[in-house]
């Protein structure tokens, strides 16, 4: 039983490793597209808070963790997943040997397998769906300038926000298709971001 925790304490702590190093991977993947070097415009806590931000920004990836943790929570209780299987009572009575089996093992390796392979697909398309998506429209000319940026002096703007962190924020004025960036503490009063009307899952 203590190697059975400790096996779940690990993979939760690679677990969020992994998470980590995706939402940096995504992050830098989405400004690359824009020319913007991320990494040298974020501090120690953005890049640890980049998991958290990705997950509130992206319902699916809530939605996607909670199937996962519940295939989880299926694989260690074996009547359960008797019962969902729609498995037959004689199976059933065999559940303590199914139990000492190492397919339940196998099993849970299956699943973080899934995890892995599903978490990275999720995130590097986000970064390279995002970031190819908004290249295009400065490109063609189609960025819309629907956001507002307030100044501390009392200078107003309409941009499109590109993105920000705890630090800076990136957009693109109204007069040109280029990527500005500005500090946020001391220098910008206000910021309204405009929330296009979209589907649940649709990225930025």
């Amino acid at each position: 039983m203590k190697i059975a925790e400790r096996k779940i304490q690990d993979l939760l702590s690679l677990g969020y490793l992994y998470i980590l190093f995706l939402g940096i991977l995504k992050n830098t993947i989405y400004y690359w597209f824009v020319g913007v070097n991320i990494l040298n415009y974020s501090s120690v806590m953005d890049v640890l808070l980049t998991p958290i931000s990705t997950l509130t920004e992206k319902p699916a990836t809530l939605v996607f963790l909670f199937i996962i943790t519940f295939l989880f929570y299926i694989s260690k209780n074996t009547k359960l997943f008797a019962k969902l299987s729609k498995k037959s009572k004689a199976k059933e009575d065999s559940i303590t040997q199914v139990e000492k089996n190492p397919t339940s093992h196998q099993r849970l390796d299956s699943i973080v397998g899934i995890a892995v392979i599903g978490l990275g697909a999720f995130y590097l398309g986000i970064g390279i769906g995002s970031g190819d998506k908004i290249a295009k429209q400065i490109q063609n000319n189609e960025v819309k300038k629907i956001d507002h940026i307030q100044y501390m002096d009392g200078e107003e703007k309409n941009v499109k926000i590109v993105g920000e962190n705890s630090s800076y924020i990136f957009f693109i004025e109204d007069d040109n298709n280029f990527i500005s960036i500005s500090p946020i503490s001391g220098v910008v009063k206000r910021i309204q971001k405009h929330k296009e009307k979209s589907k649940l899952f649709k990225n930025n």
